[in-house]
């Protein structure tokens, strides 16, 4: 009787503790559960994140309704609300002639690792409108090797689609090509509008806040270059050393003539613009050589003036630089200076064989 007792007891015990077990195995199945969840929805919630970004276009606060066709047809009201609120891009290098790019990318992300997801494809449209009418420019928009025409008051209508799950995005060209001299050019700006079309509810009302858009405006003007000095080498020589100029010049095969230019500060050489300057000397008493590294990019020409034949080399240089140019004696020449004629008898007539002028 007494063990039986003692079974029943040890039974209960351990029902008991079977019991606790389970409730607490139920308990931190219920916690855990709770954790994964918030875990599942946090992620949930990082995957559903949307990125419509650019590396120039500024988002802004709904200005302007895209639903609606209104604004683009009313330049007095884009230039009165939404112009003077946005960014205004300038060219930062010196544009005097040619054209001139504004590249402007749309990107499916804010950063390196804040991306859209692999099953966030966005869909997009990019406007562009011309604020001013033109004068002294042509506009063009440049979007995968096409080249579309920007008119004053027309708009150019383009999109795509960014893929998720990487950093990807379309390139743009604002192209503005001047089409007169820099002096009757005047600036016309830009307006660029980019908004997402797809997923459908970007569309909705209170998904707008991803529109972006932005001004641009070429500035030109006509970079400054200046002749410095020129000279040939030689007539420093023979004035440094108190030498004849006949006995001095008779000795050298060749002369080496200098050219220095000034003007505006070049930042970057490869997108500065070059300006023409030109070289003019007597063809019956010198010739040049062909090996100079202005030569074989230079365009030569021949003239006549007041009875002298010239020859004529036009260059392209940028200023603060200085070129060499290499000079023979012709056999005419030689004579004159055998001879005593004006080469012989003054050495202005000498220092006159060359000249540089833009």
């Amino acid at each position: 009787m007494v063990k039986t007792v003692k079974i029943k007891d040890k039974l209960i015990a351990i029902g008991v503790t079977l019991l606790v077990l389970i409730i607490m195995l139920c308990g931190y199945s219920i916690v855990f559960a709770k954790y994964y969840a918030a875990r599942n929805n946090k992620g949930i919630a990082i995957a559903s994140n949307f990125y419509f970004n650019s590396d120039k276009l500024n988002k802004i606060d709904r200005l302007i309704d895209i639903s609606s066709e209104d604004w683009k047809t009313d330049i007095n009201w884009i230039n009165e609300n939404l112009s003077d609120k946005i960014m205004v891009y300038t060219n930062n290098e010196r544009w005097s002639n040619g054209y001139y790019d504004f590249d402007i990318m749309i990107q499916n992300y804010d950063s390196h690792i804040l991306y859209n997801q692999e099953d966030m494809k966005v869909g997009y449209k990019v406007e562009f409108m011309l604020l001013d009418q033109p004068v002294g420019a042509a506009y063009q928009i440049v979007s995968n090797g096409r080249t579309y025409n920007l008119n004053y008051e027309d708009i150019v209508k383009l999109g795509g689609e960014l893929e998720g799950g990487s950093l990807n995005s379309d390139t743009y060209k604002i192209r503005m090509t001047l089409t007169d001299t820099i002096d009757n050019y005047k600036q016309a700006r830009v307006l660029v509008i980019a908004y997402p079309d797809s997923p459908d509810y970007l569309k909705q009302e209170d998904n707008q806040q991803y529109l972006m858009a932005g001004v641009f405006a070429g500035t030109a003007s006509m970079m400054e270059l200046n002749i410095a000095s020129q000279n040939f080498e030689v007539v420093e020589e023979y004035s440094d050393f108190n030498i004849k100029y006949v006995d001095y010049i008779n000795d050298l095969t060749g002369y080496i003539y200098n050219i220095k230019t000034e003007g505006d500060v070049i930042k970057n050489e490869n997108t500065a613009i070059k300006q023409e300057i030109t070289v003019r000397w007597k063809t019956d008493y010198l010739s040049i050589s062909e090996f100079d590294e202005y030569y074989d990019e230079s365009r030569i020409t021949t003239g006549v003036e007041d009875g002298i034949n010239y020859t004529y080399m036009t260059i392209d240089v940028l200023p603060y630089t200085s070129i060499n140019l290499t000079f023979y004696k012709t056999d005419k020449f030689i004579q004159e200076m055998k001879t005593g004629g004006q080469l012989y008898s003054n050495s202005e007539n000498f220092k006159n064989l060359v000249y540089a002028y833009k």
